[in-house]
């Protein structure tokens, strides 16, 4: 019976022995520190859909001690939102093998692009050793990938057809240059610790609504090889086959008037066969200016008015080192029909250019309109400017004195002078310059009232005799002279004779 007993003890000690050395490697082996990072610091948001990919995994075993061989560290997966875990392709079943899969602790840097759609976008990997054998659970991290409305949207192709979309991002211009053996990153997910580019055969678009001011806008692009352009949906420039080199200072030019301000959309393609690549967009606005008439004046008095003209040609916008800065203003219009303006006429070609120009005026007496635009060096021709004027050719009525009467003598050293007052029935009077009296020949300030104390005291026995003469002005700059004296007659020895 004890004979037994030990018997079925040493069995038992046997199976569990043989038990323990058949146990799953999995109840033996541990992840440890496994993650993945997107762009580094896992910002909230990004404006590129190519971003930097850190993923990270150590394979201990149950006493955290590292083991060879089935431990290494060797594949991983990625998909992402709107996608499926790979289970078919790459090195096989669906994972990607890593460059060096002989440690068991192993960071793997990629650079893939995010699904390519504005909005929350979400990384999966998953991370194996060799055969699968042992996985992780799957890592994730979700960016917000957002593309300004201020910035040109990016897209770029692996193609010379705009069909294969590997990438879009965010550029504030569009000013690329790609020597010989250069090109645009793209995104990869199985090139490993390394940037891959794309140096021949791409292709790319570039988006944007601008704001643009009323008037001519100037459109210049350097390329190699092939490029056209669109504003406001409009083809202005168009080189698809771009059979050349980049030129400078451009290569191409188009305008276009814009008719009022506001938001436009300007759209850019471009293609790259081989060689050299460059891209290159930027536009020269109209100058800006300001107009006035008679340095501010309502009315006028004459045909001929004084213009008082004002401009600022404006630097290019759009792009790098290739634009241009204000080249000055050439030349200006004046006319009072748009729709006729005439010849330019020629400007300093300052910026900015102020000057005071006479322009005659058609017809008669009453209301005018004159319009003023520049033109800059590019040959864009700015918005109209315009400023109203009502000419008036007639003068104020006609003003005598009442006291003292004409040809009088006086003995007051101090006479006051009275007179009737004027009228005006078009442009009136301004509020401080109305009448003015000049004596002995000397003008005196501008009076509103209709009298004047002519303060100057004589000695006794001072015999003179002195013109008075009153004018009248209007707004218009019309006016009306009187001359209130006869010839004049000395007579000896009136003391206080005036």
């Amino acid at each position: 019976m004890k004979k037994t007993c030990f018997i079925k003890l040493i069995t038992l000690l046997l199976i569990l022995t043989s038990a323990m050395l058949f146990l799953p490697l999995n109840a033996m082996a541990a992840w440890n520190n496994d993650y993945m990072n997107i762009n580094d610091t896992n910002p909230a948001t990004t404006n590129d859909s190519l971003v930097k990919i850190t993923m990270h995994a150590e394979l201990t075993n149950k006493d955290e001690q590292p083991r060879s061989g089935s431990y290494n560290v060797a594949r991983y997966r990625i998909w992402f939102d709107g996608e499926s875990e790979p289970t078919s392709g790459y090195d096989k079943n669906g994972w990607i093998y890593m460059d060096d899969y002989t440690h068991d602790n192993t960071t793997v840097v990629i650079y893939p692009t995010l699904r390519n759609l504005a909005g929350n976008r979400t990384v999966y990997v998953r991370i194996s050793t060799n055969g699968a054998e042992y996985t992780t659970g799957v890592l994730s991290r979700t960016i917000n990938l957002s593309l300004p409305a201020d910035k040109f949207k990016a897209e770029l192709y692996t193609d010379k057809t705009l069909t294969t979309l590997n990438r879009i991002y965010a550029v504030d211009a569009i000013d690329y240059s790609w020597p010989n053996g250069t090109g645009p990153q793209i995104g990869s997910r199985t090139t490993q610790n390394a940037a891959s580019y794309i140096k021949d055969n791409f292709s790319m678009r570039f988006t944007k609504n601008v704001n643009f001011v009323v008037g001519d806008y100037a459109f210049f692009t350097r390329n190699d090889d092939g490029i056209a352009l669109w504003v406001n949906n409009v083809k202005i420039i168009d080189d698809w086959a771009g059979a050349h080199g980049e030129s400078s200072p451009y290569n191409f030019t188009g305008s276009y008037n814009f008719s009022s301000a506001g938001s436009y959309p300007v759209k850019v393609e471009y293609n790259e066969g081989g060689v050299d690549a460059a891209c290159k967009l930027w536009w020269d606005p109209p100058p800006t200016g300001s107009l006035d008439i008679n340095n501010g004046g309502t009315w006028a008095g004459s045909m001929p008015v004084k213009l008082n003209l004002s401009a600022t040609d404006i630097n290019s916008e759009g792009g790098g080192a290739y634009s241009a800065n204000a080249a000055g203003i050439t030349h200006y219009q004046a006319t009072e029909d748009k729709l006729t303006p005439g010849a330019d006429i020629a400007a300093t070609g300052a910026t900015p250019f102020n000057a005071k120009k006479y322009f005659t005026l058609s017809g008669g007496a009453g209301a005018k309109t004159v319009y003023v635009r520049y033109k800059d060096a590019s040959g864009s021709y700015g918005p109209w400017y315009s400023k109203a004027i009502t000419v008036e050719l007639t003068a104020p009525a006609a003003f005598t004195n009442i006291s003292p009467a004409n040809d009088t003598w006086t003995n007051n050293p101090k006479p006051t002078f009275t007179w009737n007052a004027s009228s005006d029935a078009n442009s009136g009077f301004t509020s401080a310059e109305r009448y003015q009296l000049n004596i002995g020949g000397a003008d005196k300030a501008y009076l509103t009232s209709t009298t004047y104390t002519y303060n100057q005291a004589v000695t006794n026995g001072l015999v003179a005799y002195y013109d008075f003469e009153g004018n009248v002005s209007d707004q218009s700059g019309n006016s009306n002279n009187a001359a209130w004296t006869g010839t004049a007659t000395y007579a000896a020895g009136q003391v206080g004779q005036a």
